[in-house]
C-alpha cells in the first residue's frame, strides 16, 4: 500500500473537514486498491472508523461490483466484535452480508436468529428478508414467535419479501402468518392474496 493511501487511511475519520475530505477522495480513487486497508480498519479500527470503512466497502460493492475474497469473514468478525458496543456496524455489517448475496450469508444469518441480543436477531431477520430466499421460511416462522414484537414484525417483513419474490412459496407462508395473526401479519396475508389472484 502506498503512503498516500496509507496516510488517507488513518484520516478517513478526521475531526477537519478538509483533511477527511482530502483522504475520502484518495481511498475513492484508489478503489480496489483501497479495498486491503479498509478491511484492516474494519477488523482493527475503532468504532467510527470502522462505520467509514463499512460504509466505504459497502458503497464500493453497490456502485463498481468491487468484492475481495475475506469480505464476508471479516464482516462477520466485525459484527462479532461489535455485538455489543456497536450497533450501527453490527445492523449495516448484516445489511451488507444480505446485499452480497453471498451463498455464506446464508448460514451466517439464521445463526444471528438465536443469538440473544434482540438487535442481532431483529437486523439478521432483515438480512433474511433482504436475501428472500426461500430456505429461511422455516426460520423466519419459527422468529413469528420471538418474544420480542419488533422481531415478529420484522419476521412477518421477511416473509412477505420472500413471497414476492417466490410467488411458489405463498401457500406455504400464508397458513403459518394466520396463526401469528398479528396485525401485520393479516395486512401480509390480504396483500399476498390479491397478489395470486
Amino acid at each position: 500500500m502506498d503512503n498516500e493511501l496509507r496516510i488517507a487511511l488513518e484520516n478517513m475519520s478526521s475531526r477537519d473537514y478538509t483533511l477527511r475530505s482530502q483522504a475520502l477522495e484518495v481511498i475513492n480513487q484508489a478503489r480496489e486498491r483501497a479495498v486491503p486497508g479498509l478491511l484492516e480498519v474494519l477488523k482493527n479500527g475503532d468504532g467510527y472508523r470502522q462505520e467509514i470503512a463499512l460504509a466505504i466497502l459497502w458503497g464500493f460493492f453497490r456502485d463498481y461490483g468491487i468484492r475481495h475474497p475475506d469480505l464476508v469473514i471479516t464482516l462477520l468478525e466485525a459484527i462479532d466484535v461489535n455485538r455489543d458496543n456497536n450497533p450501527l456496524v453490527v445492523q449495516d455489517g448484516i445489511g451488507f452480508i444480505a446485499d452480497l448475496k453471498d451463498p455464506t450469508a446464508f448460514d451466517a444469518l439464521v445463526e444471528f436468529l438465536s443469538d440473544e441480543d434482540k438487535t442481532l436477531r431483529e437486523a439478521a431477520v432483515e438480512g433474511l428478508g433482504l436475501l428472500a430466499d426461500p430456505r429461511a421460511i422455516p426460520f423466519l416462522i419459527l422468529a413469528l414467535n420471538d418474544l420480542e414484537k419488533i422481531i415478529q414484525a420484522r419476521a412477518t417483513w421477511a416473509l412477505g419479501q420472500i413471497a414476492e419474490q417466490n410467488p411458489s412459496e405463498v401457500d406455504m407462508i400464508i397458513p403459518e402468518l394466520r396463526r401469528g395473526g398479528t396485525p401485520d401479519a393479516l395486512k401480509l396475508i390480504k396483500k399476498l392474496q390479491s397478489h395470486n389472484k
